[in-house]
């Protein structure tokens, strides 16, 4: 399971970007879009790499850090391929079912 997420790690792609952001680490599908209190929540499946809390979702030129991930309604560290998940954001983003969505490292 580690030697597998170590894998992932080692994908990221680096791309030209301001200084905030560094590596392409992972994409999600988005399934749909949820308010959770004063938060939005990302509800989408990992389609390539690893998701991570401080992460950033971006789309187009805006980007949004994820505050929380959630699985079958569990705060978890991370998520890999396969894993549908709830990524609780620290702003909001507009998004529509079945966009795939690109993932930064900070």
């Amino acid at each position: 399971m580690f030697r597998r997420i170590l894998e992932i790690f080692k994908k990221g792609e680096s791309e030209e970007l301001d200084s905030q952001e560094k590596f392409l680490v992972g994409k999600v599908r988005v399934e749909g879009k949820l308010r959770v209190g004063p938060w939005d929540a990302v509800i989408c499946e990992v389609e390539e790499g690893i998701v991570k809390i401080g992460y950033k979702l971006k789309k187009g030129r805006k980007k949004v850090p994820i505050m929380k991930i959630q699985k079958e309604r569990k705060d978890i560290e991370f998520a890999i391929p396969g894993d549908k998940v709830a990524l609780i954001l620290d702003g909001s983003i507009e998004v529509e079912s079945g966009e795939v969505l690109k993932i930064y490292s900070t």
